[in-house]
Protein backbone atom coordinates (compact mmCIF):
# COMPACT_ATOMS: atom_id res chain seq x y z
CA UNK A 1 0.00 0.00 0.00
CA UNK A 2 1.24 3.46 -0.90
CA UNK A 3 0.51 4.76 2.62
CA UNK A 4 2.79 2.09 4.14
CA UNK A 5 5.58 3.11 1.77
CA UNK A 6 5.10 6.75 2.76
CA UNK A 7 5.52 5.79 6.42
CA UNK A 8 8.94 4.38 5.52
CA UNK A 9 9.79 7.52 3.56
CA UNK A 10 9.07 9.58 6.71
CA UNK A 11 11.10 7.16 8.85
CA UNK A 12 14.08 7.33 6.51
CA UNK A 13 13.76 11.11 6.21
CA UNK A 14 14.04 11.31 10.00
CA UNK A 15 17.52 9.77 9.68
CA UNK A 16 18.64 12.30 7.07
CA UNK A 17 16.78 15.53 7.79
CA UNK A 18 19.36 17.75 6.13
CA UNK A 19 19.47 15.92 2.79
CA UNK A 20 17.28 16.80 -0.15
CA UNK A 21 16.67 13.49 -1.94
CA UNK A 22 16.32 15.02 -5.38
CA UNK A 23 19.56 17.02 -5.07
CA UNK A 24 21.44 14.05 -3.63
CA UNK A 25 20.31 11.58 -6.26
CA UNK A 26 21.13 13.58 -9.35
CA UNK A 27 22.67 11.91 -12.35
CA UNK A 28 26.17 11.62 -10.96
CA UNK A 29 25.86 10.61 -7.31
CA UNK A 30 26.98 7.02 -7.99
CA UNK A 31 29.89 7.92 -10.27
CA UNK A 32 32.40 6.57 -7.76
CA UNK A 33 30.90 3.13 -8.13
CA UNK A 34 31.45 3.23 -11.88
CA UNK A 35 34.68 5.18 -12.25
CA UNK A 36 37.84 3.18 -12.80
CA UNK A 37 36.19 0.08 -14.19
CA UNK A 38 38.04 -1.57 -17.05
CA UNK A 39 34.91 -3.45 -18.11
CA UNK A 40 31.82 -1.67 -19.27
CA UNK A 41 28.31 -3.07 -19.50
CA UNK A 42 28.99 -4.80 -22.83
CA UNK A 43 31.71 -6.97 -21.23
CA UNK A 44 29.32 -8.35 -18.63
CA UNK A 45 30.08 -11.76 -17.10
CA UNK A 46 27.94 -12.95 -14.19
CA UNK A 47 30.84 -14.78 -12.54
CA UNK A 48 32.55 -11.45 -11.80
CA UNK A 49 30.32 -9.72 -9.23
CA UNK A 50 32.30 -6.49 -9.22
CA UNK A 51 31.90 -6.01 -12.99
CA UNK A 52 28.20 -6.87 -12.79
CA UNK A 53 27.64 -4.27 -10.06
CA UNK A 54 29.59 -1.68 -12.04
CA UNK A 55 27.54 -2.47 -15.17
CA UNK A 56 24.24 -2.08 -13.31
CA UNK A 57 25.26 1.20 -11.68
CA UNK A 58 26.68 2.47 -14.98
CA UNK A 59 23.38 1.82 -16.73
CA UNK A 60 21.38 3.42 -13.92
CA UNK A 61 23.65 6.47 -14.02
CA UNK A 62 23.43 6.69 -17.81
CA UNK A 63 19.64 6.41 -17.76
CA UNK A 64 19.40 9.09 -15.10
CA UNK A 65 21.50 11.32 -17.37
CA UNK A 66 19.21 10.62 -20.33
CA UNK A 67 21.61 8.28 -22.17
CA UNK A 68 19.84 5.08 -23.28
CA UNK A 69 22.73 3.73 -25.40
CA UNK A 70 23.59 0.95 -22.90
CA UNK A 71 20.08 -0.34 -22.34
CA UNK A 72 20.94 -4.05 -22.33
CA UNK A 73 23.00 -4.55 -19.17
CA UNK A 74 20.14 -4.46 -16.69
CA UNK A 75 18.03 -6.81 -18.80
CA UNK A 76 20.89 -9.33 -19.03
CA UNK A 77 21.46 -9.15 -15.28
CA UNK A 78 17.77 -9.66 -14.48
CA UNK A 79 17.53 -12.56 -16.97
CA UNK A 80 20.54 -14.26 -15.36
CA UNK A 81 19.06 -14.16 -11.83
CA UNK A 82 18.85 -17.59 -10.19
CA UNK A 83 15.44 -19.06 -9.39
CA UNK A 84 16.14 -18.73 -5.65
CA UNK A 85 16.44 -14.94 -6.11
CA UNK A 86 20.21 -14.60 -5.86
CA UNK A 87 22.20 -12.98 -8.65
CA UNK A 88 25.50 -14.75 -8.10
CA UNK A 89 26.75 -18.27 -7.51
CA UNK A 90 29.99 -17.22 -5.87
CA UNK A 91 32.85 -19.50 -4.82
CA UNK A 92 32.63 -21.05 -1.38
CA UNK A 93 35.98 -19.50 -0.41
CA UNK A 94 34.55 -15.98 -0.77
CA UNK A 95 33.49 -14.67 2.63
CA UNK A 96 29.73 -14.60 3.19
CA UNK A 97 30.00 -10.90 4.00
CA UNK A 98 31.38 -10.19 0.52
CA UNK A 99 28.77 -12.36 -1.18
CA UNK A 100 25.99 -10.54 0.64
CA UNK A 101 27.56 -7.15 -0.06
CA UNK A 102 27.67 -7.76 -3.84
CA UNK A 103 24.07 -9.02 -3.83
CA UNK A 104 22.83 -5.93 -1.98
CA UNK A 105 24.85 -3.44 -4.04
CA UNK A 106 23.39 -4.95 -7.20
CA UNK A 107 19.87 -5.12 -5.77
CA UNK A 108 20.00 -1.42 -4.88
CA UNK A 109 20.79 -0.46 -8.48
CA UNK A 110 18.14 -2.79 -9.91
CA UNK A 111 15.49 -1.46 -7.51
CA UNK A 112 16.23 2.16 -8.33
CA UNK A 113 16.21 1.37 -12.05
CA UNK A 114 12.97 -0.62 -11.84
CA UNK A 115 11.13 2.14 -9.99
CA UNK A 116 12.45 5.09 -11.97
CA UNK A 117 12.06 3.54 -15.41
CA UNK A 118 8.96 1.41 -14.77
CA UNK A 119 10.61 -1.88 -15.75
CA UNK A 120 8.21 -4.72 -14.86
CA UNK A 121 10.79 -7.51 -15.29
CA UNK A 122 13.21 -5.68 -13.02
CA UNK A 123 10.45 -5.19 -10.43
CA UNK A 124 9.77 -8.94 -10.44
CA UNK A 125 13.49 -9.52 -10.01
CA UNK A 126 13.49 -7.17 -7.01
CA UNK A 127 10.72 -9.21 -5.35
CA UNK A 128 12.60 -12.49 -5.92
CA UNK A 129 15.82 -11.01 -4.55
CA UNK A 130 14.05 -9.53 -1.52
CA UNK A 131 12.57 -12.95 -0.74
CA UNK A 132 16.03 -14.51 -1.11
CA UNK A 133 17.52 -12.10 1.42
CA UNK A 134 14.67 -12.55 3.90
CA UNK A 135 15.32 -16.30 3.81
CA UNK A 136 19.12 -16.34 3.56
CA UNK A 137 20.73 -13.13 4.85
CA UNK A 138 21.34 -11.53 8.21
CA UNK A 139 20.52 -7.81 7.70
CA UNK A 140 23.82 -6.69 9.24
CA UNK A 141 25.90 -9.57 7.85
CA UNK A 142 27.72 -7.64 5.16
CA UNK A 143 27.51 -3.98 5.98
CA UNK A 144 25.79 -1.44 8.17
CA UNK A 145 25.15 0.64 5.06
CA UNK A 146 21.52 0.48 3.89
CA UNK A 147 22.10 -0.98 0.43
CA UNK A 148 18.74 -1.84 -1.22
CA UNK A 149 16.64 -0.83 1.78
CA UNK A 150 13.98 0.40 -0.66
CA UNK A 151 13.76 -3.08 -2.22
CA UNK A 152 12.63 -4.45 1.12
CA UNK A 153 10.20 -1.61 1.73
CA UNK A 154 8.56 -2.13 -1.66
CA UNK A 155 8.07 -5.86 -1.08
CA UNK A 156 5.67 -6.18 1.89
CA UNK A 157 6.82 -9.69 2.96
CA UNK A 158 10.34 -8.26 3.32
CA UNK A 159 9.57 -5.11 5.31
CA UNK A 160 10.87 -6.64 8.54
CA UNK A 161 14.24 -6.86 6.77
CA UNK A 162 14.08 -3.12 6.05
CA UNK A 163 13.18 -2.52 9.70
CA UNK A 164 16.22 -4.49 10.84
CA UNK A 165 18.52 -2.67 8.42
CA UNK A 166 17.33 0.74 9.58
CA UNK A 167 17.56 -0.28 13.24
CA UNK A 168 21.13 -1.52 12.73
CA UNK A 169 22.05 1.72 10.98
CA UNK A 170 20.62 3.84 13.79
CA UNK A 171 22.27 1.72 16.47
CA UNK A 172 25.72 1.47 14.92
CA UNK A 173 25.88 5.01 13.60
CA UNK A 174 25.46 6.47 17.12
CA UNK A 175 24.26 9.79 15.81
CA UNK A 176 26.63 10.05 12.85
CA UNK A 177 25.74 8.33 9.57
CA UNK A 178 28.50 7.95 6.98
CA UNK A 179 28.27 9.70 3.61
CA UNK A 180 27.60 6.56 1.55
CA UNK A 181 24.74 5.60 3.86
CA UNK A 182 23.29 9.11 3.58
CA UNK A 183 23.39 8.90 -0.21
CA UNK A 184 21.81 5.44 -0.19
CA UNK A 185 19.06 6.65 2.11
CA UNK A 186 18.49 9.71 -0.07
CA UNK A 187 18.25 7.49 -3.14
CA UNK A 188 15.79 5.22 -1.31
CA UNK A 189 13.64 8.23 -0.37
CA UNK A 190 13.69 9.48 -3.95
CA UNK A 191 12.69 6.10 -5.38
CA UNK A 192 10.09 5.29 -2.73
CA UNK A 193 8.50 8.67 -3.30
CA UNK A 194 8.22 7.86 -7.00
CA UNK A 195 7.02 4.27 -6.57
CA UNK A 196 3.50 3.46 -7.65
CA UNK A 197 3.08 -0.04 -6.25
CA UNK A 198 4.54 -2.65 -3.98
CA UNK A 199 6.37 -5.53 -5.61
Amino acid sequence: MKSDVQKYVKLIESLVPSISPIESTGTGWAEGLVRGSAQGPTALTMNDPASVCVAAWAQLNAFRAGDRSEAGAMGRIVAAQYSNGSFFNLPANLAIEMQTYYELVLLHAITSYAVEFHDAAAMQSVARAADFHVNETQPDHATTQPWAVHAFVLHPPARSFADQMLHALRTQATGRIDRISLLLLADAIYCLSRSENDV
